[in-house]
């Protein structure tokens, strides 16, 4: 089963080359997404297994609420070196840490106007 982990220490540990899983859907994550993390949709995560080669691996959705209801479900994808990230993006964020933007961005008036 996953514990469950501070923003602070899911950083440290991406930056220790840790695997950092996004579970939010695809147009979730293209609006806001955390460097370096990968989206495992979690309406498909079960099908699947994460290759971590080793590394250990940090869950985290919008908020934490997806994540810790699926706890077993994640434990089991994610193997025996899997977290749980506290808050989500939205904590990340909280605790000063980067994000990045995959969609285009919007244009005032109608896009008419930058």
């Amino acid at each position: 089963m996953p514990d469950i982990i501070s923003p602070a220490h899911a950083h440290a540990l991406l930056q220790k080359g840790a695997l950092l899983i996004d579970i939010r859907e695809p147009g979730e994550f293209a609006g806001e997404s955390i460097p370096g993390s990968e989206n495992m949709p979690l309406s498909s995560i079960a099908t699947r297994k994460v290759e971590a080669g080793g590394k250990e691996v940090v869950f985290l959705c919008k908020s934490g609420a997806r994540t810790q209801m699926n706890m077993a479900v994640l434990g089991k994808v994610g193997g025996q070196q899997s977290h749980i990230m506290q808050g989500g993006i939205m904590a990340w964020k909280s605790a000063g840490f980067a994000t990045q933007s995959s969609a285009a961005p919007r244009k005032g008036l109608f896009g008419l106007f930058g």
